[in-house]
């Protein structure tokens, strides 16, 4: 038995006025295409983060102590606490390939630094 997905991926709409746009159906697939967006993004960012506390783990055991792990790792900590959402630096200078405008409740499907429409 193989299990079938039920979404498939979702290209990127056209905009109203360009060819394509059908005012019935193309809001209703944009809202799945921002969804499908949303939740890859999402993804992308549990797995970073994930790896990134492999990494903390790895170079602290590698360091011998929590002291000496704190300032030999302090790059990698410093990736790791941008991430969460409490932290004073909280997205400042992420090296992240993760597209936080997806996260906006305002992204309308379009505007992105990353997906641009073709």
């Amino acid at each position: 038995h193989v299990r079938v997905p039920n979404e498939c991926f979702f290209d990127q709409p056209p905009r109203p006025g360009e060819p394509g746009y059908d005012s019935e159906y193309t809001p209703i697939e944009l809202r799945r295409y921002i969804q499908q967006q949303r939740f890859l993004e999402k993804a992308v960012a549990a797995n970073e983060k994930f790896n990134l506390e492999e990494q903390i783990k790895r170079c602290v055991m590698r360091s011998g102590s929590f002291w000496n792990g704190e300032r030999q790792c302090a790059d990698i900590i410093g990736q790791y606490t941008r991430r969460l959402r409490f932290s004073p630096e909280y997205g400042q200078n992420l090296n992240t390939v993760v597209n936080y405008e997806v996260f906006d409740v305002r992204w309308d499907g379009y505007k992105s630094t990353v997906y641009t429409p073709t």
